[in-house]
């Protein structure tokens, strides 16, 4: 018969231990947190498009199918870029990089706020997909360069549950401000606080600096 008071003690012990470990990980390297905060704050501003969108096609483009065919070039633009991004290495520094794409993502939905059209609508969705698409296979690259590979794991499932939140935030705060600021004010406020924050990153000397593996320094394996 299995023991559950020494069965749930050892859990809770090692359950203990993993989180300490991670949490000195992300104590000795600020880089991390940095990460951590731009992604939540990007998801936080992609979320304006799942109150937006939907209205926006309801109203303006007869509904369902409209909204279905703007996400499908969505779709379509991370799959071209994807196809660009991936027949050579990336050889532009990796920080710069992610507030570039930040920067440009705010421009496209700055854009959206006064796109009338539908055919412009669906090109700004295809324009966002291929800007997207380097934003997270950068970011996974820079935590495996800084981060050892047996501390990977831990370190990725303690900061997803951050950067998770910030569509759901995102969403929820739209969804707060959609009537006192109306669909165009909303969307014009997410593009100019989007490019902000790609602004900030630009500022962040660590972001700003990391350029490829050993540019910021590996976390120790002391860990």
């Amino acid at each position: 018969m299995c023991n559950f008071p020494i069965f749930y003690s050892f859990v809770f012990a090692h359950s203990r231990y993993t989180v300490f470990s991670t949490l000195r990980v992300l104590k000795q390297n600020p880089l991390l947190l940095q990460l951590g905060g731009l992604t939540f704050f990007f998801n936080f501003f992609f979320g304006v498009y799942a109150i937006v969108l939907p209205i926006v096609a309801r109203n303006n483009f007869g509904g369902a199918k409209a909204y279905g065919l703007l996400w499908s070039a969505f779709a379509v633009g991370s799959f071209i870029g994807g196809v660009i991004f991936s027949r050579k290495p990336w050889k532009r520094a990796m920080g710069p990089s992610m507030a570039t794409v930040i920067i440009l993502w705010g421009i496209l939905t700055g854009l959206l706020a006064i796109a009338h059209q539908y055919w412009m609508v669906l090109g700004i969705m295809l324009l966002n997909g291929l800007v997207y698409t380097p934003y997270e296979p950068l970011y996974r690259t820079i935590i495996q360069q800084i981060v050892p590979l047996r501390m990977q794991a831990k370190v990725s499932s303690t900061i997803r549950p951050i950067t998770g939140l910030g569509q759901p935030t995102g969403s929820w705060l739209s969804g707060l401000l959609a009537t006192p600021l109306g669909l165009t004010g909303l969307v014009l406020a997410s593009g100019v606080a989007t490019i902000v924050i790609g602004c900030a990153t630009f500022m962040t000397p660590r972001i700003r600096n990391y350029r490829n593996e050993g540019s910021e320094g590996s976390i120790s394996n002391s860990v």
